[in-house]
């Protein structure tokens, strides 16, 4: 599977019939329930190196979204870690590729409007997602890359 498959996916609920017929063919067996005094849930794909997260629909809709309501909103692929038991091996968003630098991400695609030093982060908004980048230390590569929806966990 590959972030494409999870991508065309977003916005939709975990008891959609798509969703859900994806969330089987990956073999992902976690309850997709979000927890009461939880904000979403995460749940691995199993020998892929990716990982989804449902976001409580009342938090990307306050006024319509229902509370407890796991929506698909983000995937984050795995694509450097030294004790990491599987990595994402597939395509990566906008022709990046995991040895694309913080310099290069920010010349391409501009200011981030977040950013974090700890483990140093970016977020881009790149055509209506948040494109977030989590870099090695020394900034030279893409540990992690997450797509998400604007709001979304």
């Amino acid at each position: 599977m590959n972030y494409e498959q999870w991508l065309k996916l977003f916005g939709r609920a975990a008891n959609d019939p798509d969703v859900a017929a994806t969330v089987a063919l990956a073999g992902i067996s976690k309850n997709l329930a979000i927890a009461t005094d939880e904000l979403s849930v995460a749940a691995d794909v199993p020998g892929q190196g990716l990982t989804i997260v449902f976001t409580d629909e009342s938090i990307l809709r306050p006024d319509t979204g229902l509370v407890g309501r796991p929506v698909l909103t983000s995937v984050t692929m795995l694509l450097k870690h030294p004790s990491a038991p599987q990595l994402y091996r597939g395509p990566l968003p906008h022709g990046l590729t995991s040895d694309t630098t913080q310099a290069a991400m920010r010349q391409r695609f501009g200011a981030p409007i977040e950013s974090g030093d700890g483990r140093p982060w970016d977020v881009f908004r790149v055509d209506g997602l948040d494109l977030a980048p989590t870099y090695s230390r020394d900034l030279q590569s893409i540990a992690r890359l997450t797509l998400r929806v604007p709001g979304g966990r």
